[in-house]
């Protein structure tokens, strides 16, 4: 999801020139680190943490009860982790309309 402060756009709209916010759901993160732990991706937790933290145009958006919910309503996904990224996006959606 990309939010140039007009809505939600299209994923690429913005990136390079910081003009966008990237909003990343606080689950996308964790998992990450996770599957770079497990061996599972190639990434360094110090380098990822470095990245989101100096990038001014990456918002976190965090993990609550309404995602947490929502996820445990979404029964056709099998892996609590998509279900949580599926109920994050859905609720940012919400917030922008």
């Amino acid at each position: 999801m990309v939010d140039s402060g007009q809505g939600l756009e299209s994923p690429t709209t913005g990136l390079d020139s910081g003009e966008a916010t990237i909003i990343i759901p606080a689950i996308v993160l964790a998992e990450s680190l996770y599957l770079a732990e497990k061996g599972g991706i190639k990434a360094r937790s110090e380098q990822t943490f470095e990245m989101v933290d100096n990038a001014l145009n990456y918002r976190i958006y965090p993990l609550n009860l309404t995602i947490i919910q929502k996820a445990w309503e979404l029964k056709r996904l099998t892996e609590i982790h998509d279900r949580m990224i599926v109920a994050s996006e859905a609720s940012q959606l919400r917030t922008h309309h």
